[in-house]
């Protein structure tokens, strides 16, 4: 009777092992698409580092000086004429006087330019378990905090060659706003350095010259006309291949790192967001059309000193924690600050210049 019931026990407990085992069958899906292992049983190999396809570089913002700002918004003065207004091209004429007289009264032109601080930044919150349960791999929390900061950074960026705060008040005006006075149409046409005029570079140079302009710090533009104007070279140019030397010395292109213009050379700096492409299309603003970016772009041309373009911050960008609520960290990171193109007629811009897909 013992043998009996022991056989009757063991399969009545298989039976109910074949049961448990069929309904976890059914309800777990196994069937994952990709190179996602096809069990979840099996121990995934996550590595620790992340790879990083959201970040992009920032040269601007970089290289600009940033003051301290104070106050509502930054002002400034600026001195726009040696004589008056009314004194026209005869300023110049009328400080000759007679003998016995007293020279004319010239009196300098001065203006007050402004611009208001705007606010940028950006909230984060995290769970408390998911804090703990990646902390054997990674720390979820600097992680987090570092994407958000260049979050910011990147849209900081942006605004500066693209904010337009007649399609969104909250941002501060960029160069394609601001720069007025240097303004070179290229009209969809690509850049050349041969024709009947002087070429589209000069152009802008010569504006900013006639205006007093005496140095360009750099030309910023986007990563399609780099490459255009790596292809600009002087139709005098020679080069010379040393028959001696290794042929893996020999290299195909040219790395053109400044344009040698009329008043020096001037760094050329590719930036992303001088033509910001996918997968940052800022769907509010005419521009990106997808993975290219759009068919035209512009190229600035820019001093970024205190006699030049500043960036006032009233607050520099910084973490401030928030309440905890449940089991989370909470914290925002942001700034306060303005772009401040003070000798606007010291920079200028190239439009609508054919940027190639």
């Amino acid at each position: 009777m013992g043998i009996i019931s022991k056989e009757r026990h063991d399969m009545n407990t298989k039976s109910r092992f074949d049961r448990a085992l069929e309904r976890f069958e059914k309800d777990v899906n196994i069937s994952f698409a990709g190179p996602v292992p096809l069990s979840l049983l099996a121990r995934q190999d996550l590595e620790s580092v992340i790879v990083v396809l959201s970040d992009r570089g920032t040269p601007f913002r970089d290289k600009v000086t940033r003051a301290k700002g104070e106050g509502l918004a930054h002002l400034w003065n600026q001195r726009t004429r040696l004589d008056t207004v009314a004194e026209g091209p005869a300023g110049l004429v009328n400080l000759f006087y007679a003998d016995g007289q007293l020279p004319s009264q010239q009196d300098p032109t001065y203006v007050q330019k402004t611009a208001a601080y705007k606010y940028l930044g950006t909230t984060a919150v995290i769970t408390g378990p998911m804090i703990a349960s990646g902390r054997s791999y990674i720390d979820i929390e600097a992680e987090i905090a570092e994407a958000a900061l260049r979050r910011i950074i990147q849209a900081e960026e942006w605004a500066i060659f693209n904010g337009d705060s007649s399609v969104s008040p909250l941002s501060f005006d960029g160069f394609s706003v601001q720069i007025v006075t240097n303004v070179v149409n290229n009209l969809a046409a690509a850049l050349t350095a041969t024709g009947v005029t002087i070429p589209a570079f000069d152009k802008v140079i010569k504006l900013i010259r006639n205006q007093g302009g005496t140095k360009l710090d750099a030309i910023f533009c986007s990563f399609g006309i780099q490459t255009v104007i790596n292809q600009i070279i002087a139709p005098a140019a020679r080069y010379f291949i040393q028959n001696d030397a290794n042929i893996d010395a020999l290299k195909a292109g040219a790395n053109v790192v400044s344009y040698q213009s009329p008043i020096g050379p001037v760094p050329v700096v590719g930036d992303f967001f001088v033509n910001a492409a996918l997968p940052y299309p800022f769907a509010a603003y005419a521009g990106s059309s997808g993975s290219a970016g759009n068919i035209v772009s512009n190229v600035y041309f820019l001093r970024y000193d205190d006699q030049g373009c500043q960036m006032i911050d009233l607050v520099p960008i910084g973490r401030t924690e928030l309440a905890k609520i449940a089991d989370t960290v909470r914290f925002y990171l942001n700034e306060y600050t303005v772009l401040a193109l003070k000798g606007e007629p010291w920079v200028g811009k190239l439009i609508n210049v054919s940027d190639p897909a």
